[in-house]
């Protein structure tokens, strides 16, 4: 129970009617309406200044039960809702007034200040599903070494179901945002047809390292000037999600890249079924000199030329 100070007690004069003041002046405690009588669950009571057993109710606190009555909400300690202001936005009292959430589900959390009752709508997502502006979208998992690559370019570690896998990733984005795919079938053909085994490929520079890059610049310029098989397989090579024109014949530094993740790529071969990295030599499309190109030679572990009229491997790739 509070006590107000004689000055503000004075203050609630304009409260009152001159008559009453000027009452008040003389001391009549009774007649300003202020009472002996204690008031039920009353919190602050305000004191006549002329005689302190006098007092006026200034605050009835709020019923209190013993329980919470059946089919109401209660707030506090057995105090009744129902009767409080509404929520605000993105506040509801019980978890079903939130709605619901495709993928997904709502819980209630933190309390609203001015509200106890109504409490913060929070947004849950199924497993699988991750929280995305808003709205529960399917998680999806990053392209690394060995993932499975499908068609609506998206990657997975497992297989996924109702998805179509065309290759596997042999070297993730850069920050440059290029990766490699390699598909998941592999033939064998010659580097260049009898007729243009023995000269030099005119748009193209020769390697003499054996670390070029640029398999799709390569591809495109050996198509285009002549009989080269292997580069011909892979550029009219396609899948669903991807067209003619996409896949490319390595270059001799790419292709050595992926094949030193062999063992990821099998891996990821071998979880959809398909014919692993087994063979001893696999063709790129770099140039060495007039009769020779680049491959990769899977015993001795690096790239290594060859005779271009010789069938070797193929294993097309593909950006993402």
């Amino acid at each position: 129970m509070k006590k107000l100070s004689f000055a503000a007690a004075l203050s609630i004069g304009t409260m009152f009617t001159a008559s009453a003041w000027a009452d008040c002046i003389s001391g009549d405690c009774a007649s300003l309406g202020y009472s002996t009588a204690d008031v039920p669950d009353c919190e602050n009571y305000i004191y006549c200044p002329f005689d302190i057993n006098y007092k006026i109710c200034a605050h009835v606190a709020p019923k209190l039960l013993d329980s919470c009555p059946a089919g109401k909400t209660c707030v506090e300690k057995y105090r009744v809702s129902g009767d409080e202001a509404a929520c605000s936005t993105g506040y509801k009292k019980t978890v079903t007034e939130c709605g619901t959430l495709s993928n997904g589900y709502y819980t209630l959390g933190i309390a609203q200040s001015t509200n106890a009752a109504c409490k913060q709508c929070v947004k849950n997502c199924n497993s699988d599903y991750e929280l995305k502006d808003g709205s529960c979208s399917k998680k999806t998992e990053s392209c690394t070494y060995g993932s499975i690559y499908y068609s609506d370019k998206t990657c997975s570690s497992s297989v996924l179901s109702g998805k179509t896998p065309i290759g596997i990733v042999v070297l993730p984005k850069s920050s440059t945002g290029t990766g490699f795919v390699i598909s998941l079938e592999e033939q064998d053909k010659v580097w260049a047809s009898s007729s243009y085994a023995t000269t030099d490929v005119s748009c193209m520079s020769e390697d003499w390292s054996g670390d070029e890059v640029g398999g799709t610049t390569n591809t495109s310029c050996l198509v285009r000037t002549g009989d080269y098989p292997a580069a011909k397989y892979c550029n009219s090579y396609s899948t669903a999600g991807t067209t003619s024109g996409k896949w490319f014949l390595p270059a001799a530094g790419e292709l050595q890249s992926a094949m030193e993740q062999k063992d990821e790529i099998n891996a990821g071969l071998r979880k959809i079924n398909k014919s692993i990295l087994n063979s001893t030599f696999y063709w790129s499309s770099s140039e060495y000199m007039e009769p020779i190109a680049w491959g990769y030679d899977m015993n001795q572990k690096e790239s290594v030329n060859n005779r271009k009229d010789i069938s070797h491997t193929v294993r097309c790739f593909l950006e993402f």
